[in-house]
């Protein structure tokens, strides 16, 4: 019965809304009710209440264009927007920071899928119908929909994504490959599972004077400024640079990046809404002209709650005959 859209900045919790045009609809729900229903998700929203998603994460050191488009995971794109940020962001981040043929990039990847939060249905079952809402004898549920909307938006999905990369960029073949070699066995010792066509030789140094370090970051979905976001960015910088080759710096970026797509300040995604006569106070609305008008609109009998309604109304009007 749920589906989802697109979430819009015009979108909120409780408010009817036309599918077809994603745009909110003249609302038919009693203000104190809708406000509690909003408040009641809000505080659900704020101890992320939410069902989990599907997490994911991968380190690649790049050695070629192809490889880091690989980890960035541009092929795949990212199939929705994250509130500002276009759909193509990985696509646009991955041109505005192409790599050259001597150009080494150790890429950290992570991103959460699917995470959903509803309102709970008990909160449903109390929403009410405005007075003035209320459609008149006779009125029929499509032309009611077209009037108040089709849709009822009762929560939201959530994704995110992270990407760190730090460019090497080299003068000469031979530099490239010396610190690739490097930044394997660097990055090898600070935890992370890195996978590149390059031989490990510990006594190699990144350090060089012909070589360029470029820091690049993007956060999707998620709090850039969080506390989460910053410890992520301060050990991926303190790899190699602390002197410490003791410590998984690689369990404390996982860590971090998980706590910011999972419990951080998040962006929807989308809208999960239901159809609105799927709402108690529509139906019981609805119900109620069936009783009334000694019969049912064949477009209410449709929907397998009204439909059961209907002749429950009229097994009691036959009684009452």
């Amino acid at each position: 019965m749920t589906a989802t859209i697109s979430w819009n900045e015009s979108f909120e919790i409780g408010k009817s809304v036309f599918i077809s045009t994603a745009k909110t609809g003249q609302q038919p729900f009693d203000g104190d009710s809708l406000e509690k229903f909003q408040n009641d998700f809000a505080a659900q929203e704020e101890k992320h209440d939410f069902e989990p998603g599907e997490y994911k994460t991968n380190s690649t050191l790049a050695m070629s264009s192809k490889e880091k488009n690989s980890a960035l995971d541009v092929k795949a794109k990212l199939s929705v927007s994250y509130g500002p940020v276009s759909a193509d962001a990985s696509v646009e981040y991955a041109r505005d920071n192409a790599s050259s043929s001597l150009d080494v990039t150790f890429v950290y990847n992570a991103s959460s899928e699917g995470s959903v939060l509803k309102g709970k249905s008990t909160g449903l079952k109390l929403m009410k119908v405005l007075a003035e809402g209320i459609p008149e004898k006779g009125i029929k549920l499509e032309a009611f929909k077209k009037s108040f909307g089709d849709h009822v938006i009762i929560g939201k999905t959530f994704g995110g994504q992270v990407i760190i990369a730090k460019q090497y960029s080299c003068s000469t073949q031979s530099s490239k490959e010396r610190v690739g070699a490097g930044l394997k066995a660097s990055y090898g010792k600070a935890g992370f599972g890195i996978s590149a066509d390059v031989k490990v030789d510990v006594n190699n140094s990144t350090q060089t004077q012909d070589v360029q370090v470029k820091d690049q970051k993007l956060f999707l979905g998620c709090d850039a400024g969080s506390e989460f976001a910053l410890k992520i960015t301060e050990a991926v910088n303190s790899i190699g640079n602390s002197g410490d080759d003791k410590t998984n710096w690689a369990a404390i970026v996982d860590d971090n990046a998980q706590k910011l797509l999972n419990q951080g300040k998040l962006k929807a995604k989308d809208a999960v809404i239901v159809p609105i006569e799927s709402i108690q106070c529509i139906s019981e609305v609805f119900a109620m002209e069936i009783l009334v008008n000694g019969g049912g609109p064949p477009e209410i009998t449709k929907y397998p709650r009204l439909n059961a309604t209907y002749f429950a109304v009229i097994d009691i009007k036959k009684d009452a005959d």
